[in-house]
C-alpha cells in the first residue's frame, strides 16, 4: 500500500516563498570595480622614433597582502578586506600606470612607459612601497623608495625614499579609491628624473 502526501497548491507556494527568502537573505552586496584612472596623459609609447631619451618603468612592489584585487583596510593588527569593493586589476598594475602617467605630464622631455619597450631603455624606474594603510581612525599613510637605474653601468644610482601621511577624506571602498589615488599621486609628484640621461 502506497501513501500519498497531495500537495496543495498553498503549500508548495509556502516552500517557495520561504527558499527565495533564505536565498536573497544571503545575497551579498553587489560588486564594484575600482580603478585609481591614470590622468589625462597619452598612455601609449610612441610609434615613431623618439629621439628623447626612454625611461621604464618597472611594475610597482607592493607588500603580497596589498598587491591583490581586494580593497584593504587596517584595524590595529587586523586587515579588514571590503566585502563589496574590488579593484579593477592587481593594484601594482594600476599603481605603475598612475605613477608612469604623472611623471609623464611632468617630464615631457622624458619618453615614459610602464610597458615593456622593444629597444632598451635609457633607465629604469624602479618603486618600492612598504606601507600603503588606510586605519578606522582616518589616517592614510604611504612609506615608498624609488631608484632610477640608468642604463649606462658607469652613470650613478638615483634613490630616495619618502613617507606621505595624510587624514583620510572619508568611508567605504569609493574614499579608499580615491585616498589611495591621492597617495600615490604624491608620491608620483616626489619622483624627481634629470631632464637628460
Amino acid at each position: 500500500m502506497t501513501l500519498r502526501c497531495p500537495l496543495t497548491r498553498a503549500g508548495l507556494a509556502l516552500g517557495l516563498l520561504t527558499a527565495l527568502a533564505g536565498v536573497t537573505g544571503c545575497a551579498s552586496p553587489p560588486l564594484q570595480l575600482y580603478t585609481l584612472g591614470y590622468g589625462g596623459a597619452d598612455v601609449s609609447v610612441p610609434t615613431t622614433p623618439d629621439q628623447r631619451p626612454l625611461v621604464y618603468v618597472a611594475r610597482v612592489a607592493l607588500p603580497d597582502y596589498l598587491d591583490t584585487q581586494d580593497m584593504v583596510t587596517r584595524d590595529g593588527l587586523a586587515l579588514n578586506r571590503s566585502p563589496s569593493g574590488r579593484w579593477a586589476a592587481r593594484l601594482s598594475e594600476q599603481a605603475t600606470a598612475l605613477i608612469a602617467s604623472v611623471l609623464r605630464e611632468r617630464t615631457p622631455a622624458l619618453a615614459i612607459t610602464d610597458q615593456h619597450p622593444l629597444l632598451p631603455p635609457s633607465a629604469r624606474l624602479e618603486v618600492v612601497i612598504e606601507k600603503l594603510d588606510m586605519t578606522a581612525d582616518g589616517a592614510a599613510t604611504l612609506a615608498a623608495s624609488w631608484t632610477l637605474i640608468p642604463s649606462d653601468t658607469g652613470a650613478p644610482l638615483t634613490r630616495n625614499r619618502t613617507v606621505i601621511t595624510r587624514p583620510t577624506t572619508g568611508t567605504g571602498d569609493a574614499a579608499l579609491a580615491a585616498q589611495t589615488r591621492t597617495l600615490l599621486t604624491d608620491l608620483a609628484q616626489q619622483i624627481v628624473l634629470p631632464a637628460t640621461i
